[in-house]
């Protein structure tokens, strides 16, 4: 099963490492994951414009190879 990653609303912070210790949990746990185009992006208090936060979400939720979103 595929999991896809996004941020919907706000940043993590790169440097709490928290993205890459999810994704090494989901892969222990047999998940393959996919990072949406915009994931780690931030724009001020936001991670990314809105255009391109709601195409992760449209992307991730339309694309038939993908089972989960997070």
């Amino acid at each position: 099963s595929t999991i896809a990653i996004l941020s919907p609303s706000a940043p993590t912070a790169p440097e709490s490492g928290l993205f890459e210790k999810g994704e090494a949990l989901l892969k222990e746990l047999g998940f393959r994951v996919r990072w949406m185009a915009n994931a780690r992006a931030a724009e001020r208090y936001l991670a990314g414009a809105d255009a391109f936060r709601a195409q992760d979400v449209m992307d991730a939720l339309c694309d038939p190879t993908i089972d989960a979103v997070l």
